[in-house]
């Protein structure tokens, strides 16, 4: 593995599941500059995209089959399999198992208690964005809960993030 890596329990990647991924390409390269790169194994009809902003991997665009999109974040784990377990065990809804995602790492799809989808990263030769904060870069994800509370419990014990006040939103709220 090469480049900037993140430490367990840290969002590290994010991506964008899209109908129309050549359309999406040529909208986020005209928004923020981005080229990409074919990063899914050939022979299948899913595609994946790897944004890149002066040659730094900073964001994915994956194919979708359904007219939604979705932008996700992803939060790194040593063992992705192992993860999957203990916050299924926590309250955790498991959308979609731990899958290898080539030579790059293994990934898996969960919601929290409240419904709030989120994505595990298990590095193998892409450790996550190798440039974030910015301009053109992804500079944070924010959770939208109707349930405060018992979000914050849950964040706190699946990966032991801190939780300070910053002045705004609901609770003024910020998972760090």
């Amino acid at each position: 593995m090469s480049g900037r890596t993140y430490p367990p329990g840290v969002p590290c990647w994010i991506d964008t599941t899209q109908p129309e991924i050549d359309a999406a390409a040529t909208f986020y390269a005209g928004l923020f500059g981005w080229t990409f790169r074919e990063a899914a194994p050939g022979g299948g009809t899913d595609r994946y995209l790897v944004a890149q902003l002066d040659g730094a991997d900073v964001a994915g665009i994956a194919s979708g089959r359904e007219e939604t999109t979705a932008w996700s974040t992803y939060i790194a784990v040593r063992d992705a399999d192992a993860a999957v377990d203990r916050l299924v065990a926590a309250g955790a809804v498991l959308r979609a198992p731990a899958t290898d995602a080539g030579e790059d790492g293994r990934s898996a799809a969960l919601a929290d208690p409240e419904g709030a989808e989120f994505r595990l990263w298990q590095p193998k030769r892409q450790g996550g964005a190798q440039s974030v904060n910015q301009p053109g870069t992804w500079n944070f994800s924010d959770l939208h809960t109707r349930n405060p509370e018992a979000a914050i419990g849950f964040y706190q014990g699946a990966f032991g993030w801190q939780v300070d006040k910053v002045g705004f939103g609901a609770d003024d709220a910020d998972f760090g």
